[in-house]
């Protein structure tokens, strides 16, 4: 959590194991892509982990009510986010833009297993909990349900 103004803001990204469903959704439409067809997923950032903060901008999203959108894109060797695409939004598009944008910014390491610095595809969600004072609402379950 982070203090401004004496507002709570909750803001994270949850890197999690998505259901098989949506799993199969995203290798589906990878099929008809055949330039990324044979990059690996990065599963359980078994290859890549997030480096520092996630780069949003709080004054970016101050305006818009809670949500999540579910991205996907390629970590490349450098460890920079190449290629992102939404695949879902909840509950509505508003975020798609804010996602995308700091997704672009965001920078991963490699772990032990990819000293090679293997390119690997990722799938995440950006998930915005809102500006509250008091108690946060829980968006994060509302997501995984919607988006699922």
């Amino acid at each position: 959590m982070h203090y401004i103004n004496k507002k709570v803001i909750k803001f994270k990204m949850i890197f999690t194991i998505f259901t098989i469903s949506t799993i199969n959704e995203v290798l589906a439409e990878d099929g008809a892509s055949t330039s990324t067809l044979d990059i690996p997923y990065n599963v359980n950032n078994s290859y890549w982990v997030p480096k520092g903060p996630f780069p949003v901008k709080y004054n970016q999203l101050n305006k818009y009510e809670p949500g999540c959108v579910l991205l996907k894109f390629i970590i490349n060797e450098s460890g920079e986010v190449a290629n992102p695409q939404v695949i879902k939004s909840y509950p509505t598009e508003v975020l798609n833009k804010v996602a995308l944008d700091a997704a672009l910014k965001y920078k991963f390491k490699p772990t032990k297993i990819n000293l090679d610095r293997k390119s690997m595809k990722s799938v995440f969600v950006f998930t915005y909990s809102g500006f509250r004072s008091g108690r946060v609402e829980n968006i994060g379950e509302k997501c995984m349900e919607n988006i699922n």
